[in-house]
């Protein structure tokens, strides 16, 4: 694991799997340049982007070091997001942004824990979980963990209206569109050694 962080994060970006490291790069960059000090907590061993602030590697390290299958990576997210919530109380943020909910079932178990330290914000990158394709408890775990948000972000209004129809409250939604999430050339990018396979 490792940890660059020298006290207090306002703000707490959560992308266990780190599923969107260029947006969570992004939001990161504009947070400090706002002079909001984060802290992007992710899997262990991801260096596939330099982070532009601190980093928590708090999630999945056996089976980023293992290959572990789905049963490892249920109970290691379980683990992680622990982990998390008994951090949080030293960290003292002031929101908790979840960029995804890997395994809704499980993440709805642990929101109430997370929202007793901050106010929870997640954004909906996909209002159509799993392209429509997910099992049917996967499908209704997504929408408890965005029911349960104290804000859900979008990026379009076709996602609001969907989300809508599933139940998220008109008030929780807040759409904010997303540009290109390319970091600047030389930036972020970690160096690909030759030889290395591309991944």
């Amino acid at each position: 694991m490792s940890v660059r962080s020298t006290g207090k994060a306002p703000v707490i970006l959560l992308d266990p799997g780190d599923f969107t490291p260029a947006y969570d790069y992004a939001l990161q960059a504009a947070l400090l340049r706002q002079g909001v000090a984060s802290l992007h907590v992710g899997k262990c061993g991801f260096d596939e982007m330099e982070p532009v602030g601190d980093r928590l590697d708090l999630f999945y390290p056996l089976a980023g070091r293992l290959g572990g299958g789905r049963l490892v990576k249920g109970v290691e997210h379980a683990v992680g997001l622990a982990r998390l919530i008994a951090r949080l109380g030293r960290l003292q943020p002031r929101i908790v942004h979840m960029q995804w909910a890997p395994l809704p079932p499980v993440d709805r178990v642990f929101l109430p824990f997370l929202r007793m330290r901050a106010p929870l914000v997640v954004t909906a990158h996909d209002s159509n979980p799993y392209n429509g394709n997910g099992s049917p408890l996967m499908k209704l775990g997504y929408g408890g963990v965005l029911r349960r948000a104290d804000a859900v972000i979008v990026h379009t209004r076709q996602a609001r209206a969907r989300l809508l129809q599933a139940g998220v409250s008109s008030e929780k939604l807040h759409i904010l569109p997303h540009g290109l999430l390319h970091p600047p050339r030389g930036e972020g990018r970690r160096q690909r050694v030759p030889g290395e396979p591309v991944r």
